[in-house]
């Protein structure tokens, strides 16, 4: 057993947070270009 396995671990947790909040980012980022895009949709109309 060597002491490194708890800061992998919490390496290995820190990544899946990134990851988590990369995802939510590009999810709103997403969100607010197609929110724009109807928004310049009903404008043009």
């Amino acid at each position: 057993m060597r002491s490194s396995t708890p800061e992998n671990r919490g390496e290995q947790a820190a990544c899946a947070v990134d990851v988590q909040m990369m995802v939510t980012v590009r999810h709103q980022t997403a969100m607010v270009m197609t929110h724009k895009g109807s928004m310049l949709r009903w404008n043009q109309l």
